[in-house]
Formats: C-alpha cells, sequence, structure tokens
C-alpha cells in the first residue's frame, strides 16, 4: 500500500513540475512545516508535542481574477502523548490535498486557502515514557487501526513574502477522527505553520495589488509614453510636453508620434503607455476622455490599477471625447501622478 501511493505521489509531482514549467499560469515549490496537534478530550487526557512536515504544492490560477486552484502531497509527523498511560504517539501520515486560493484585494498580500485532505497513516508507534513498565516499552499501533485513511478538512491564511516565499498558516480538522484510551485513531486535529518557498521561475504565489504595486515601482524608475489623442487643433505634442514636465512627476516620461509607437514596444525596458484624450477605458466601452494607461501592448491595464482617469465636469451636449483646454489636460496629469503614488503608497 505505501509503495502505490509513494509511485502515485511522485507521478503527481513529476506532472505538476512539467506542467509548472510549460505554463505561466502554474506555480509549485517546497512547504517545511512545524505542526501542533489540538489533542484536547473530555474523557481522556491527551498532551501536544510538536512535529513537523515537508511538503511539495502547486498553484494554478484561474481565469477569475483572485482565484487559485491549489494542490499539495504532503508529509507530516504528529506526536502528541496520553497521560493516563504516560506514553508518547508518534504518527508519520502522507496526503494529499485539493483545494482553492481566494486573494481578495481587501486583504492586500494575503490569501484564504480551503481544502479537503485525504490522508494515510503510514506508521505509528506508542512509546512508554517511565521505568516501571512491566509490559513492552515501544508497541506498534498500526495494527491496532481502524481509521488509517483520513478525511480531514483544511482551513489557513496566506501571507505573501519577498523572494518567492509565502508563509502559510492552517489547521485541519478530522472528519473520522476517533479517541481511544491508547491513541488517537487516525490523525488528530492540529495547527501548522509552514513555509511555501517557491522553486519556479514564474512565481505567481502574489495578489492582484502585490503584483500592481511591484509594476508601479519598475515604472517610477523608468518612463511612461503618453500618446497624444486630443481632438483635432486642441493640443499639440509640444504642448502636452510642457504640461507634462511640470505636472506629472510620478516618472521619467517622454511624449511620442504614431510612427514611434511601435518602435518604443520593441525596445526591452519599455513598461506602459498613456492615452491623453480619446481612447477606450474597456474592450467594450465606448470611446471617453480622459487618460488611459495601458501596457507594453497596448492593451488596457485594470484594477487595481489606476486604469481611467477622467474629468467630472458638466460636458453639456458636446461629445465627451474631447479635452476642451489645455488646463483639463494639466488636471488630468496631475490627477494621473498623484494616483499612481497613491496606488503605490
Amino acid at each position: 500500500m505505501f509503495k502505490r501511493i509513494f509511485t502515485i505521489s511522485t507521478l503527481l509531482a513529476s506532472s505538476t513540475f512539467l506542467l509548472a514549467q510549460s505554463n505561466s499560469r502554474f506555480s509549485y515549490g517546497i512547504s517545511p512545516s512545524i505542526n501542533v496537534p489540538v489533542v484536547s478530550n473530555n474523557e481522556i487526557s491527551y498532551s501536544s508535542n510538536v512535529g513537523f512536515g515537508l511538503g511539495l504544492f502547486s498553484d494554478y490560477k484561474l481565469s477569475t481574477e483572485g482565484i487559485s486552484a491549489i494542490a499539495k502531497l504532503n508529509y507530516a509527523k504528529l506526536n502528541y502523548g496520553v497521560d493516563a498511560k504516560n506514553t508518547k504517539v508518534n504518527t508519520d501520515n502522507f496526503g494529499l490535498s485539493i483545494g482553492a486560493k481566494f486573494s481578495p484585494v481587501s486583504l492586500d498580500n494575503s490569501s484564504i486557502l480551503l481544502c479537503y485532505n485525504t490522508n494515510f497513516v503510514a506508521a505509528g508507534q506508542s512509546i512508554y515514557q517511565g521505568i516501571n513498565n512491566t509490559g513492552p516499552k515501544q508497541v506498534n499501533l498500526v495494527p491496532k487501526f481502524t481509521n488509517r485513511f483520513a478525511q480531514n478538512l483544511f482551513f489557513g491564511f496566506e501571507f505573501d513574502l519577498k523572494s518567492n516565499t509565502a508563509l502559510q498558516l492552517g489547521y485541519s480538522y478530522n472528519i473520522t477522527a476517533k479517541n481511544t484510551v491508547d491513541f488517537i485513531d487516525a490523525q488528530p486535529n492540529y495547527f501548522s505553520l509552514g513555509l511555501n518557498i517557491g522553486l519556479g521561475e514564474k512565481w505567481e504565489g502574489k495578489n492582484q495589488k502585490t503584483e500592481m504595486k511591484a509594476g508601479l515601482n519598475a515604472l517610477a524608475a523608468d518612463t511612461l509614453y503618453f500618446i497624444n489623442r486630443s481632438c483635432e487643433g486642441e493640443m499639440s505634442n509640444f504642448q502636452l510636453d510642457s504640461l507634462l514636465k511640470i505636472h506629472y512627476t510620478f516618472s521619467a516620461f517622454r511624449v511620442i508620434d504614431d510612427a514611434q509607437i511601435a518602435i518604443v514596444q520593441k525596445q526591452k525596458n519599455t513598461l506602459n503607455f498613456a492615452v491623453i484624450g480619446s481612447y477606450y477605458a474597456s474592450l467594450g466601452d465606448i470611446p471617453s476622455s480622459g487618460i488611459f494607461l495601458l501596457d507594453k501592448n497596448l492593451t488596457n491595464l485594470d484594477y487595481p490599477y489606476p486604469h481611467f482617469i477622467r474629468l467630472e465636469f458638466d460636458f453639456g451636449n458636446v461629445k465627451k471625447t474631447c479635452l476642451y483646454s489645455l488646463s483639463n489636460a494639466a488636471i488630468l496629469a496631475t490627477a494621473l501622478s498623484d494616483a499612481l503614488k497613491e496606488a503605490l503608497n
């Protein structure tokens, strides 16, 4: 049985590694942890002892923003004492966890984890801690287990750190555990504190706000390329450049004409474009007037970026696709600079 589980685990781990290498939506790595059983019981007195664990995790970002499918192959060493017997119980557990990770922007660098676990107690022993025992010092518990396959629910939080790592705090609740006078039949409930260490080059453990801040930090140290889409005769590139020198302070900038767009896109260090004037706030929208933040491929950025800024004033019956004055363009430039700084801080 153990050999079969090891073979299946190896195949799953290999498949995860290969898939992660070929698809940027995947991330993977190892997860060392410490485990503390929660063994309080009204009838039988147990005591907790710290154990350890080691896992292989994978994370697949779904098309729905902020939601990932997660899986984990895990080994856990769980230790606890049976006070009435003066014994210490050690179990070696292997499991497969499948679930989901939710990364709402409001949590900022944190995620909620919900998983279903199937675990197998591969080995277990009871060790007498006294000196006057007439029976054996150490007892193999495996033949006494009636519930070696345990069904767990896992609830956890993940906190993104730097350098491709995340801190994970979780609680495993065993649905099928039974308490006996000698040991807990199956796994006990336990808390775990672990460190997810990303091994792939394309680690994607961070949530939207973290990714946005990384992008804005890079932009602040680089150049934002402005494309003038004001109405005909309303504002020249020279006039736009002049007002940006006064009102845009977030990063270096450069105003480019249409003939330069493709050339700038090919530059390795190009990060973002900004369209001022008439453009689309997103796919499916009608043209409107404002400043629009785009990526290198001229695709509209999305929330939490300050991706679209417009003027709030009464256009009357005229078209809402023009700026109507250089002062309006200056207000937009200032608003964009302030919004970028606020989003970064």
